[in-house]
């Protein structure tokens, strides 16, 4: 019933953003409509290269606002889903050496934040520890990523905790979400200075890259996760691949040395099902050009799902923590 709950204010969190966004898409020299189909055309370099690219062809423009909100509608509930899969399990085996007691405070500095899916994801696993009646730690979430994702990923998160204050059975959600500082930090030419932060022995930092590796971009995300391992000193790390591409992982892998230990965890999708509302609203975007994206207006009439019901198929990641000595 929890989740049921959740998964509807997110979807509904998703059409307030959607509703709120779309009329500031446009510009005097580029109507909605064009906007929207220079979007389209853009995510669809997520299904594959064309003809002459290499394996994974460009990615898509996410600094382009319209890209950041359409892929959201289309992909963030997916993140979300791996996110809490991956971290609820891992928090459970993993206890202490993972997630802080007492007082400590838990870090999260994610590469490629994309809409804080992480976040999210996070405060799922919070908000089944506030059930259970186990202290809440304050949690900071550091997301690099382009100024206009991220702002969009403030903006949905807001969004989240407006709705989840509608309903009284959500509290504990509520809870963690409100334990949470968001800090933003611009993908281009960050430096690692900008992380900084101060920590106690028992706090714990975590580094977290979900779907940001390509074999495209391989050598440039490789370097960024040195960059910020060296800054941060993490305990743990959790990378994430697209299904069938863990080789990615250790290519980009900061933590394939003699400090850290991968872990074995087990994971199953924990959510499942459409989002309804999202789905609706890109569908009657869709209709209401009908000429229009003729293209790619395919894309905007498929089912949003959590892609948790995929039968054989668990989240792909890698989890690391640091060795004790």
């Amino acid at each position: 019933m929890l989740h049921d709950l959740v998964k509807d204010v997110f979807d509904q969190a998703l059409v307030d953003l959607s509703d709120r966004m779309l009329p500031k898409l446009a510009s005097p020299n580029s109507d909605l409509e064009h906007v929207v189909t220079e979007a389209l055309e853009e995510l669809t370099k997520l299904s594959g290269p064309k003809p002459g690219q290499s394996l994974d062809g460009d990615l898509p423009a996410y600094h382009i606002p319209s890209v950041g909100l359409l892929y959201l509608q289309w992909y963030q509930a997916q993140q979300v889903n791996v996110a809490y899969s991956i971290i609820w399990p891992a928090i459970q085996a993993c206890g202490p050496s993972l997630w802080p007691n007492g007082d400590a405070s838990l870090h999260v500095v994610d590469f490629g934040c994309g809409g804080f899916a992480v976040g999210l994801g996070v405060a799922l696993a919070l908000s089944a520890l506030v059930e259970s009646g186990q202290q809440v730690p304050a949690v900071t979430i550091t997301g690099i990523d382009y100024p206009s994702m991220l702002n969009l990923g403030q903006q949905l998160w807001g969004r989240v905790l407006d709705r989840a204050k509608q309903h009284a059975s959500l509290g504990s959600f509520r809870t963690a979400l409100e334990a949470f500082t968001l800090r933003c930090v611009g993908m281009s030419n960050f430096r690692s200075t900008e992380i900084g932060m101060s920590r106690t022995g028992h706090d714990r930092v975590w580094l977290t890259a979900f779907h940001v590796a390509y074999e495209s971009n391989v050598p440039t995300t490789s370097r960024s996760l040195r960059t910020l391992s060296n800054a941060v000193r993490p305990d743990a790390g959790i990378l994430t691949v697209p299904y069938g591409k863990s080789y990615l992982a250790t290519a980009i892998s900061p933590f394939e040395t003699d400090s850290f230990e991968r872990q074995s965890i087990a994971a199953t999708f924990l959510l499942s099902g459409a989002l309804p509302k999202i789905t609706n609203w890109r569908k009657s975007l869709r209709r209401r050009s009908p000429l229009g994206y003729e293209t790619h207006g395919g894309l905007l009439m498929g089912d949003v799902t959590w892609r948790g019901e995929e039968q054989g198929k668990r989240p792909t990641f890698s989890l690391y923590l640091k060795r004790q000595r």
